[in-house]
């Protein structure tokens, strides 16, 4: 990558890198507020040879991961710059990985940060999801946009990852979290 990335993703079958390639914003000033940096959506074949810009935004995006199909990449769009959002967009690709049609927007219940477990085989995504009360696993169905919590009440999980199976969801759980 010519520029500074992050959080790269394998597609399924092996033969390509998804990753978000961060670029200062053209248009950021110190006093505008958000994030001097802008996230955009990169492919490259699993050598790292020909990398291209799959997708232009002005915000950003963090965490890209494919469906097992390889017909989809979603990410978080955080619209603010920061590391949490309440949007994931899902592109659908062409077959050739070589384009991005526009995104599906999904509007999540609560703000999520930027991890995504990944799919399942019923093409539901997993997600971090916070309220003022607790942090949850959510799984996110694609095609109704809805949020049905996955990992009980209590604690804290983080970096969660779906088997490649996609039949069980991993992640780290801290059962307290120190006052601030």
């Amino acid at each position: 990558s010519s520029e500074w990335a992050r959080l790269p993703s394998f597609s399924s079958d092996g033969e390509y890198i998804a990753y978000v390639g961060y670029r200062q914003r053209d248009d950021w000033q110190e006093d505008s507020g958000g994030s001097p940096m802008t996230g955009d959506l990169w492919i490259a074949s699993s050598d790292g040879e020909n990398p291209f810009k799959l997708a232009d935004v002005d915000s950003r995006l963090r965490g890209p991961v494919w469906s097992p199909d390889r017909k989809y990449i979603a990410a978080h769009h955080e619209p603010s710059g920061t590391n949490d959002s309440k949007e994931i967009w899902v592109y659908p690709l062409t077959p050739d990985a070589s384009g991005a049609g526009e995104p599906e927007k999904i509007v999540l219940p609560n703000s999520s940060w930027n991890i995504l477990a990944g799919w399942t085989p019923e093409g539901e995504l997993g997600a971090f999801i916070q309220t003022e009360e607790r942090q949850a696993i959510y799984t996110v169905s694609i095609s109704e946009g809805k949020a049905m919590q996955v990992t009980p009440q209590g604690g804290w999980p983080y970096y969660p990852r779906w088997s490649p199976d996609g039949t069980r969801i991993y992640y780290r759980m801290v059962e307290k979290m120190a006052d601030k």
